[in-house]
């Protein structure tokens, strides 16, 4: 029962993700009928520690509350030939949590999952490029290229869903779509034991995806 939840999670995400299309999770919310702020505070956090997760943020007003996953997935890209270069990229997962105390009772939350992506140059294209910078200031010309990181990542984006065919040519790799799915399925586990946990029925839970 405790993956029923994550695999149907998944499996909606594969119905909402057209061909030629791809969906954004942008945030989960639900109310505890039976919970206060406080409480509702305590077991979300030791559901996102139990997850590798690292809470941080205002645990009294339970506003800003970041949950950060403590293992970011790394991969690497290696040319070959005269292009030899390795890029390693690293992408992280966050969730963002708004624990508001309802007027009429209960306790509303709204987890928002967010990825962010970084991209750095291999140790021997970092030596490589130095080199390239001092026989190229020398000589007043760009004698030497460099292997440049790319930047067109954003520090942070709605938790995407790829289908393995459904990538965008030179932006997403194989592994960014696998990676994509590891985290989709962190995150719908901490859903599932939060929603647990709180009582709060399956049914009652609001997904918010973009197409």
């Amino acid at each position: 029962m405790k993956l029923f939840f994550s695999v149907m999670l998944i499996f909606a995400f594969t119905i909402l993700t057209g061909c030629g299309s791809s969906s954004l999770l942008t945030q989960v919310s639900g109310t505890a009928v039976g919970a206060d702020a406080q409480s509702a505070y305590k077991t979300v956090s030791s559901v996102f520690a139990a997850n590798n997760f690292s809470v941080s943020g205002d645990d009294a007003g339970f506003k800003g509350l970041i949950a950060d996953y403590g293992t970011p997935w790394k991969y690497s890209i290696y040319g070959d030939g005269e292009n030899f270069h390795e890029k390693i990229f690293t992408l992280g997962m966050e969730i963002t949590v708004d624990i508001t105390a309802n007027a009429a009772g209960g306790t509303s939350i709204t987890l928002k999952p967010i990825y962010w992506q970084t991209e750095e140059l291999g140790a021997l294209d970092k030596k490589l490029d130095k080199i390239a910078d001092k026989v190229n200031s020398a000589t007043g010309k760009d004698v030497l290229g460099k292997t440049e990181g790319a930047s067109a990542f954003p520090n942070a984006s709605s938790l995407r869903y790829y289908k393995e065919d459904d990538r965008e040519s030179g932006a997403l790799t194989p592994e960014d779509t696998k990676i994509y799915k590891k985290m989709i399925v962190v995150f719908s586990k901490v859903v599932d034991e939060i929603s647990a946990q709180l009582n709060i029925g399956k049914d009652k839970l609001k997904l918010d995806i973009k197409e």
